[in-house]
């Protein structure tokens, strides 16, 4: 199956998000799912 994961970070939203989705890429890797994971860098923009 093919997956796509989004996570944004930035310095004032932090990059636990981003982290999150890699340790969710790699389990899903291993069990044979093709994953791309897509990311923004929102700079300065304040937080949702």
């Amino acid at each position: 199956m093919k997956i796509m994961i989004r996570a944004d970070a930035s310095e004032r939203i932090g990059t636990g998000h981003v982290m999150r989705c890699l340790a969710l890429a790699e389990e899903l890797r291993a069990g044979g799912h093709e994953v791309t994971l897509i990311y923004g860098n929102h700079g300065d923009q304040p937080a949702p």
